[in-house]
């Protein structure tokens, strides 16, 4: 059965791992030259659902899933940036480039490392309040740095909420926010 609607394929490609002796999985982060700066402990069952464990220099520029990021530069391709490492890997679940802010914030450092290889970011952070007041105060900040389109999931919270709901939905909705800010 799959872990939160993600394929055992792309689990294995990503290195994630479930750990039963510390009951949580383990997904590894790595920077956009795939250098390894840390972890993430996932437990799912926990108050504390996500323990990050970063190399101090890195703590904060960290995107999850930076590596894909030297792919996208040669494709010239949009990126999806969402909040959580599962809306990330959902999105890359049905064939996108996406990362993850590890958050609701995205920082000038992560605004330099993503505009050295693209110009077109999506946003597709959650679809409650919080994030999109969030992604609202982004798209301000850094409008004339890169160009970014503010998109939501229209079926569920979020991106790991809808490949659970109804991926082949969820795939459409994705084709048609790609197509479109492709062809800006």
């Amino acid at each position: 059965m799959p872990f939160r609607g993600l394929s055992d394929e792309l689990l294995k490609k990503k290195n994630i791992v479930y750990n039963p002796g510390r009951y949580c999985w383990s997904i590894p982060i790595y920077n956009e030259y795939g250098q390894s700066v840390g972890t993430v402990d996932h437990r799912p069952d926990a108050e504390l659902k996500y323990i990050y464990k970063v190399k101090e220099d890195y703590k904060r520029p960290v995107l999850y899933n930076a590596q894909i990021l030297r792919k996208v530069f040669y494709n010239k391709e949009p990126i999806f940036i969402t909040e959580g490492i599962f809306d990330a890997l959902s999105v890359e679940e049905l064939g996108f480039k996406a990362v993850s802010v590890l958050g609701a914030k995205l920082n000038k450092k992560q605004v330099e490392i993503l505009s050295r290889y693209t110009q077109k970011l999506i946003l597709f952070f959650d679809s409650d309040t919080a994030g999109q007041i969030s992604a609202d105060r982004i798209l301000k900040k850094y409008k004339r740095s890169v160009q970014l389109f503010n998109f939501k999931t229209s079926l569920g919270k979020d991106g790991n909420a809808a490949i659970q709901s109804n991926k082949d939905d969820f795939k459409q909705e994705c084709q048609r926010i790609y197509k479109e800010v492709m062809e800006l």
